[in-house]
């Protein structure tokens, strides 16, 4: 009887210690369950941002950026529309046979800063209807251009480089502005008129080829864009496309070399590649945002586990006289990992719901750093979930392990 006395004034002894200062307690927790809600947060944001990322880079731009790139040429004067074929024919062999280029063409790149106002009209039985359309891209292009970009032909040809004259009266559109001016129907052949009063023209559609777009960097209307000959330009399009076999850098003092030799008065100006106008101008804000989230993550991520380790094990050694107790009176070690866990676990769970919530309402905030993903994506919330468990599990296993170790005898001799 008095051993079963003892018992019970153990347990109701380690039952007061267990719970301390009531205050002190609730303050602890209350910290701990902040900071794993913040975590959490901040978990998801970088786990969204992670996902649009990955989306970023595996949308494809509808021409191949590798070794693709763009110089500048800078002539002492202007030359006469007459002398621009001869001129441009001069540039392209003399740049085609620079060692490591493989391909030429006069186009612009991704730098399609060329933009033709509207109104545009479309060609029909009643007479010429008015689109919608307030401007579109306008790149001054090349005949090879689409096959140095490595852009896709879908129908009809590029431009008529026997006759410059016609070839200016000629339009390559791209996939999505025959869409939208022709839809169900074949664009080749149709007609577009380019403007308003006594500056209007009418072009004719001689091809259709694949959408070039930068993702998430403009809205739907650089989505579209006509293609015209160079030979259309109003002046000399000095932006010349490489396709090259080793790195640029490299190539730049003996393309600077070639353009000054080829006896035209010119020189080479900037140079820039393709695939770091996709670097500077699609993933570096992204990156940036990612860097960011990302480092915040990691440190609350490692003070909540501090937290919740220190909470844990400051319970353990509180509750060593009823761990200890429980062991004497049959407990095994899976049920003292129990109540172990299950402290972790209602601190965890609580943090949890609130980070969920946080993150719930934060995360629409960034909406625009996000591309093709939503600020609820569910494998992003729940990735963040997953490994806030992970880490709260692992801050868990020392406390855990040292409360399955306890000797009753000791933990009964201790106060």
């Amino acid at each position: 009887l008095s051993g079963d006395r003892s018992l019970g004034d153990a347990l109701r002894t380690g039952g007061r210690t267990a719970v301390g200062s009531g205050a002190a307690r609730r303050l602890r927790s209350g910290l701990v369950i902040t900071e794993i809600a913040v975590s959490l947060l901040f978990l998801s944001a970088a786990g969204l941002l992670v996902r649009s990322f990955v989306a970023l880079v595996r949308t494809p731009i509808g021409l191949d950026p590798i070794g693709l790139v763009t110089i500048q040429i800078r002539l002492a004067r202007p030359p006469a529309p007459a002398d621009r074929p001869a001129l441009e024919r001069t540039l392209v062999n003399t740049l085609r046979a620079v060692p490591g280029v493989t391909d030429v063409a006069f186009g612009g790149g991704l730098a399609m800063t060329d933009v033709t106002a509207g109104p545009f009209a479309i060609e029909g039985p009643a007479g010429p209807l008015v689109t919608d359309l307030p401007f579109c891209e306008t790149p001054f292009v090349g005949r090879e251009y689409f096959r140095v970009a490595r852009i896709p032909l879908v129908e009809g040809r590029t431009f008529d480089t026997s006759d410059p004259v016609v070839a200016s009266r000629e339009l390559v559109v791209n996939a999505a502005l025959a869409r939208r001016f022709w839809p169900g129907r074949n664009a080749v052949g149709s007609r577009l008129r380019v403007g308003d009063g006594a500056h209007a023209e009418w072009l004719t559609v001689v091809g259709v080829v694949g959408d070039v777009h930068l993702p998430g960097t403009t809205g739907d209307l650089f989505n579209l864009q006509m293609y015209r000959s160079t030979s259309a330009a109003s002046r000399f399009v000095s932006n010349v496309m490489l396709r090259v076999s080793g790195p640029a850098g490299q190539l730049e003092p003996v393309l600077r070399r070639a353009v000054e030799g080829a006896g035209v008065s010119a020189k080479l100006g900037q140079v820039w590649r393709t695939e770091s106008v996709i670097e500077r101008r699609v993933l570096a804000r992204p990156r940036f945002a990612l860097a960011v989230f990302g480092v915040f993550a990691m440190l609350a991520l490692a003070v909540s586990a501090a937290g919740l380790y220190g909470i844990i094990a400051y319970a353990v050694t509180q509750r060593t006289r009823e761990i200890g107790v429980r062991v004497a009176l049959g407990a095994d070690e899976v049920a003292v990992a129990r109540l172990v866990l299950g402290d972790s676990a209602r601190l965890v769970t609580a943090g949890g719901c609130l980070g969920l919530l946080g993150a719930y309402a934060g995360t629409r905030m960034l909406s625009s750093f996000l591309y093709q993903v939503q600020p609820t994506d569910p494998a992003a919330l729940g990735g963040a979930v997953l490994v806030l468990a992970s880490v709260a599990f692992i801050a868990t296993l020392v406390p855990m392990r040292r409360a399955v170790r306890i000797d009753p005898m000791d933990a009964l001799r201790s106060d």
